[in-house]
């Protein structure tokens, strides 16, 4: 089950980011995004701290795009915070 409660869009990729994670077979995670350009969902690799937490799921996060930056920014459960420079095209989004 994927928790794709916190969500957030960034124009300048046309992307609704999602703030969870799904594990893959090799340990890895990848995020999910809906394309909005394309209709079409995509998974994106990001390296990097997981504001997700280690099982890909936390659903005590906050989570927003800074359009005068081009940041998304994520605080966790525990207050830590997250930035993220999304780069869609080498994430594969």
């Amino acid at each position: 089950i994927v928790f794709m409660r916190e969500t957030c869009y960034h124009a300048g990729a046309d992307l609704i980011v999602c703030g969870t994670n799904i594990p893959q077979p090799d340990g890895k995670f990848v995020t999910p995004a809906f394309d909005c350009a394309a209709n079409a969902w995509k998974l994106l690799k990001l390296d990097g701290p997981n504001p997700a937490g280690k099982t890909g799921r936390d659903v005590s996060m906050g989570f927003m795009y800074d359009a005068k930056r081009k940041l998304i920014w994520s605080v966790d459960t525990h207050g830590e915070v997250y930035v993220l420079r999304l780069d869609a095209t080498k994430a594969g989004g």
